[in-house]
C-alpha cells in the first residue's frame, strides 16, 4: 500500500509540474490528486509526500531542472559510448574474452630436524601459450604460426634442452598430445631479466603469456640430493600415474620431493580473466572460480649437518681406495628415524630447476659410476661378513648354538668331496666360540653352524631380519636385496645366471651363505635396519625420514610408520650379538682395531665381500668393503653401516669410519 501510493503520488506529480511549466495549472489550485486512501497510507507510514501551499511552488521547479540534469548527463554518457567510442568497445566485444587459468600455489618447504631449509622457494616466471590463438577457422592447428612464434620466443629464452631439437619442436609436440587444454606450459624457471624481455616483446609473440611463480633451490645440493630429489613438469608418465596432477603442474620427480609430493603440491585455484585475442590480460579485474591452497611444510628427521659430514668421508673413502661408489647411513634404533643417509656419487639437484640442459644430462647420464643409482636403498651387492650377525644370532635363538659351543678354526676343514674352505687369508684361531668367532670374523665357525643346522631353518629367520624384503623407507627407488634360498638358486639358474647350477649344494651353498656370500644380496638400508634390530633388542623399525608435516596456520602433523616386526628373535640371544660385535673392536683378538678409543664407544663388524674373476694366487680381484655398528655400547641409540662398492678391503673402510667418529660425533652420547 505505501508503494502503491508513492508510486500515484509521483505519477501525479509529474503531470502537474509538466501543466505548471505550460501555464496550464494555476498555482492556487489543489496539486495532490491522489486518493484519499493513497494519502493516509503516505502519511501514515511516511512523512509527506508533497504539499498543496502555494509557497512550494518553486520546490517543484528546483526538482524537475534535477530530473532533467540527470537525464541529460545519461543521454550524453550514452552518446560517448556509442559514438566516441563505439569502435573500440565494439572491438573489445568481439576480440576479448573471459579466459579460465589456473593458480599454482606455492609449494611446501621441506626442513631438516633443526630447522634448517632443504628445499625452498624463489620467484620466478613461467611462460605459458594459448592453444586457441594457433587454430585456424576448421579447428585445426596452423603449425607454421607455432613454428614462428617457437622461434621468435627461444631466441630469447634460449633452447629448451632435453629430448627437443628446439622450442618449435617441443611446442608441436605438447599441442600434438594435449590439444585439448586451454593452457599449455611451455617454459618454466624463467628468470626477471628474461621475463622483461618476453613481455616488451608480447606483440609479436601471439598466444603467449607469462605468469609469476617460483622455483625450488636447494640449499645444500650434492650431498643430499638422493634424499630430497628434484622437481620438474608432469610428463605422460606422470599423468598415467598419478590422477591429481595436471599437464601444466611442476611436481615431484624423485626422492622426498616425490613421496610426499601431494602434500607439497598444495591445492591449485582457478580465476577467470578477461584476455584479447593474442592472450594478454586487459584488466586487472578477476574473478575468483576456486580457492587456492598453498603446500604443506615438510620437516624431516635428517641432520643436514651429520648429512654433509657423511657424504663427505665417505666421497673421500672412494676416492683414497679407488671405489666405484658408496654409502652412509646413521639410524635411531629406537623408532627407525633416519639421520644420514649418504650416496656417493650424487650429483647436484639444482641442475634440474626450470630444466637440465641436454649437455648436462647426457654427462650425467653418461658417467660410469651412475650417479642417479641412490646406493643406500638401491645397491643392492652381497653382505660378507657383517652378515654372520644375522645368522649367528639365528642360530643362539634356535637352539642350535649356545655361547659355549666351540668349533675348531684350523687349516684342514674339508668337504665331504675333499674341498677346503678355509679362514680368510687362511689363518686358524683354534677353538673358539661365538663371540670370539665375531671378533676374529671366522668364516669357519658359521659354516660348522649352518653344516650341524639346515638352511631351510636359517631362510625364515633371514626373512624376519628384513632379507630379501623392501624396508618400506619414505624414498622411491628402493630395491629389495636377494633371499639366499634352495628355490631362489635354482630360479636365478634357470633365468639367465648360466654360472649358476641348477641345484643347492647342501655344504658349499649353506657355507657360502653362511659368511655372505653366494647369491646374497643386501642394500645399505636393510644392513643398518637389522643391526637397529640387533641393538635395540629385536624390533625391526620401518625407516623413514618424513617426520612431521605442518599447515598454513601452524597446524602440526607427526608422520607415523609401523614397526615391520617385533619379538621374531630373543634378546638373549641379540645381548650375546652385541658382546661379540663389541670384542670385534675392544677385545685382545679384535680385528677392528682402528675403531677402538673412539667416542662413543661402538660395537661393529666388518665385511668384506668378494666377486668377480680370481687372480693367478685364486684370490678374488674385486671386493666391497661394508662396517656396520651401533653406540654407544653401553646404551646404544644410533646403528650405521658404511659401504665402498668395489672399495677393497674393509679394514681400510674402517679409517674412514674412525675420522668419522672422532672428528664428528667425538663426545656424542
Amino acid at each position: 500500500m505505501i508503494i502503491h501510493g508513492l508510486q500515484g503520488a509521483l505519477k501525479q506529480m509529474y503531470k502537474d509540474i509538466a501543466r505548471l511549466l505550460c501555464g496550464k495549472l494555476d498555482p492556487d489550485d489543489k496539486m495532490f490528486h491522489g486518493s484519499k486512501d493513497d494519502i493516509q497510507g503516505v502519511l501514515k507510514n511516511s512523512a509527506p509526500v508533497y504539499r498543496t501551499k502555494k509557497s512550494y511552488k518553486w520546490n517543484f521547479i528546483f526538482l524537475f531542472v534535477i530530473f532533467f540534469g540527470f537525464f541529460l548527463a545519461m543521454l550524453l554518457a550514452t552518446a560517448n559510448l556509442q559514438l566516441v567510442h563505439g569502435d573500440y568497445y565494439y572491438s573489445r566485444s568481439e576480440n576479448n574474452q573471459l579466459q579460465r587459468r589456473k593458480i599454482y600455489p606455492n609449494r611446501g618447504v621441506i626442513f631438516d630436524r633443526n630447522g634448517n631449509k632443504l628445499a625452498e622457494n624463489l620467484p620466478s616466471n613461467n611462460i605459458f601459450l594459448i592453444v586457441d590463438a594457433f587454430r585456424r577457422d576448421d579447428g585445426s592447428i596452423d603449425y607454421d604460426k607455432v613454428k614462428m612464434t617457437g622461434d621468435r620466443l627461444e631466441a630469447i629464452v634460449g633452447e629448451p634442452g632435453g629430448e627437443y631439437l628446439s622450442l618449435a619442436h617441443k611446442i608441436t609436440d605438447y599441442i600434438d598430445d594435449y590439444a585439448y587444454l586451454e593452457v599449455l606450459l611451455i617454459v618454466e624457471g624463467v628468470d626477471n631479466e628474461i621475463a622483461l624481455e618476453v613481455k616488451s616483446k608480447l606483440d609479436q609473440l601471439e598466444g603467449i603469456y607469462l605468469d609469476e611463480w617460483y622455483e625450488r633451490n636447494y640449499p645444500l645440493g650434492e650431498p643430499i640430493s638422493h634424499v630430497i630429489g628434484y622437481t620438474g613438469k608432469a610428463n605422460k608418465n606422470d599423468l598415467e600415474k598419478l590422477e591429481y596432477i595436471d599437464f601444466n603442474d611442476i611436481i615431484g620427480k624423485t626422492g622426498i620431493e616425490r613421496y610426499y609430493d601431494k602434500e607439497l603440491a598444495g591445492k591449485k585455484g582457478e580465476i577467470a580473466v578477461e584476455v584479447d585475442a593474442l592472450g594478454n590480460v586487459v584488466s586487472s579485474a578477476s574473478v575468483e572460480v576456486s580457492d587456492m591452497a598453498p603446500g604443506r611444510n615438510l620437516y624431516l628427521t635428517i641432520d643436514s649437518d651429520l648429512q654433509e659430514k657423511a657424504y663427505e668421508y665417505i666421497e673421500k673413502g672412494a676416492q683414497e681406495y679407488g671405489a666405484t661408489a658408496g654409502a652412509v647411513i646413521i639410524q635411531d634404533i629406537s623408532n627407525g628415524e633416519i639421520l644420514a643417509l649418504a650416496s656417493y656419487p650424487s650429483y647436484d639437484n639444482n641442475d634440474f630447476i626450470g630444466g637440465i640442459s641436454a649437455e648436462k644430462y647426457n654427462q650425467l647420464i653418461g658417467d660410469p659410476r651412475e650417479v642417479f643409482t641412490a646406493r643406500a636403498i638401491a645397491g643392492q651387492q652381497p653382505p660378507g661378513s657383517i652378515f654372520k650377525t644375522i645368522v649367528l644370532a639365528s642360530a643362539l635363538d634356535n637352539g642350535v648354538i649356545d655361547e659355549q659351543t666351540r668349533y675348531l678354526s684350523s687349516n684342514d676343514f674339508t668337504f665331504s668331496d675333499g674341498a677346503h674352505f678355509y679362514e680368510y687369508a687362511r689363518k686358524q684361531y683354534g677353538n673358539i666360540n661365538v663371540i670370539g668367532a665375531l671378533a676374529v670374523s671366522s668364516n669357519i665357525f658359521p659354516c660348522r653352524v649352518i653344516l650341524d643346522w639346515d638352511i631351510y631353518e636359517l631362510v625364515p629367520y633371514l626373512e624376519n631380519f628384513g632379507i630379501g624384503q623392501k624396508t618400506g623407507i619414505d624414498l622411491p627407488g628402493e630395491e629389495s636385496g636377494r633371499l639366499p634360498s634352495p628355490e631362489n638358486k635354482i630360479w636365478l639358474a634357470e633365468n639367465g645366471f648360466t654360472w649358476l647350477d641348477p641345484i643347492w649344494y647342501p655344504e658349499g651353498d649353506s657355507c657360502n651363505t653362511a659368511i655372505g656370500q653366494g647369491i646374497t644380496t643386501v642394500t645399505p638400508i636393510q644392513a643398518v635396519n637389522w643391526v637397529s634390530a640387533i641393538a635395540n633388542g629385536g624390533t625391526l623399525y620401518t625407516p623413514h625420514i618424513g617426520r612431521a608435516i605442518s599447515d598454513q596456520n601452524g597446524e602440526i602433523e607427526l608422520l607415523e610408520y609401523p614397526k615391520i616386526r617385533e619379538n621374531f628373535i630373543s634378546d638373549d640371544a641379540l645381548s650375546v650379538i652385541r658382546r661379540g660385535m663389541r670384542e670385534a673392536v675392544a677385545g685382545e683378538n679384535g680385528n677392528i682395531v682402528n675403531l677402538r678409543g673412539t667416542e662413543p664407544a661402538v660395537a661393529a663388524k666388518t665385511g668384506t665381500a668378494e666377486y668377480g674373476a680370481r687372480n693367478s694366487d685364486g684370490e678374488y680381484e674385486h671386493s666391497h668393503a661394508w662396517v656396520v655398528g651401533f653406540y654407544p655400547y653401553e646404551d646404544p641409540k644410533y646403528a650405521f653401516v658404511f659401504f665402498l662398492e668395489d672399495g677393497g678391503k674393509s679394514y681400510r673402510l674402517t679409517r674412514i669410519v674412525r675420522d668419522f667418529f672422532e672428528y664428528e660425533l667425538g663426545g656424542q652420547n
